[in-house]
């Protein structure tokens, strides 16, 4: 998994595209729709492969929601990674201001922002429970829902639910100002 999110220039770089409500290279990229970030996975996949610089059985793609919470607690048991005011931009309801990453503590496993600053999509179908959810930790692809699954929180998220199981669902193709996203290296079937 990405030690941060990707970035409006990580992701410039590799769609010419210019996404984001403060255009700064170095901010997390947001205003993207689920498939806008799932696209993003499979071009930098496609360029890293033609270039020599991934093999073949490797690829990017988006988090599933279990892998998202098992990284995010980094084999913490508690619903934070560390003291919030330390680990994570949130509790500003009244300003919702996005950071670059990595200016808060990273967890045990070196993943930084992974509460508040930006909430970030995972592959999942949102389902109102688990009932039925892959006991493996892919991600839950069936169901009719046109939501997704989106994790951690944004800046002006309350504290309260600015937690590691904390999970909402957004319309897959909403554009929001404070969802952005993180990749995963996986091993292709």
């Amino acid at each position: 998994m990405g030690a941060f999110e990707v970035t409006q220039g990580q992701y410039k770089a590799i769609t010419g595209l210019a996404k984001g409500p403060m255009k700064d290279d170095k901010l997390p990229v947001t205003e993207l729709s689920w498939a806008e970030a799932r696209n993003f996975c499979n071009s930098l996949t496609r360029r890293e492969q033609s270039k020599g610089l991934l093999k073949k059985d490797l690829a990017y793609r988006l988090p599933s929601e279990a892998e998202w919470e098992y990284a995010c607690k980094a084999s913490t048991t508690g619903q934070t990674y560390g003291q919030l005011e330390k680990i994570a931009w949130c509790g500003s309801p009244d300003k919702a201001t996005i950071h670059p990453g990595g200016l808060k503590e990273p967890n045990a496993w070196g993943l930084y922002d992974m509460l508040g600053n930006v909430a970030e999509w995972c592959q999942d179908i949102q389902h109102g429970d688990y009932k039925g959810a892959p006991s493996d930790g892919s991600a839950w692809l069936d169901g009719k829902s046109k939501s997704r699954i989106v994790r951690g929180g944004m800046d002006n998220t309350i504290k309260s639910r600015c937690r590691a199981s904390h999970r909402s669902g957004r319309l897959a193709s909403d554009r929001h100002y404070a969802i952005g996203f993180r990749v995963v290296l996986d091993r292709t079937q």
